[in-house]
């Protein structure tokens, strides 16, 4: 793995891996973005972005994410054009790819209670 990508980058590899064409919940979302980067963390000793996770009221939220999509409820992919997948190494890749298919059926609100520790 090499340098830490942009958690936007990161964002767009989770939406398009989970259902192309369907949508997520943004606290889902949100969530599996954390899952990530704590993935990342465990396994590789670093951090896959830069950016700060921050506890809000219904589980952890990268702002920096957060604010290119504001106001909306569901993301699909294509939602954060300001992300490409493709700035993502191959072991940053798997990373999304394991997190996106043992987390990502994972209803949203069991998914929070679980990061959340609740």
């Amino acid at each position: 793995m090499e340098d830490t990508v942009r958690a936007v980058d990161v964002a767009d590899a989770i939406l398009e891996q989970l259902l192309p064409g369907k949508k997520v919940g943004v606290g889902k979302f949100h969530s599996l973005l954390y899952i990530c980067q704590g993935i990342c963390l465990g396994v590789a000793g670093r951090m896959l972005f830069d950016e700060a996770i921050e506890a809000w009221r219904d589980g952890p939220v990268v702002p920096d994410v957060h604010y290119l999509h504001r106001g909306v409820d569901f993301l699909s992919y294509g939602s954060l054009p300001e992300g490409s997948r493709k700035e993502l190494d191959s072991a940053s890749l798997r990373i999304v790819d394991y997190v996106v298919a043992n987390y990502g059926r994972v209803h949203e609100v069991d998914l929070q209670r679980w990061v959340c520790g609740r």
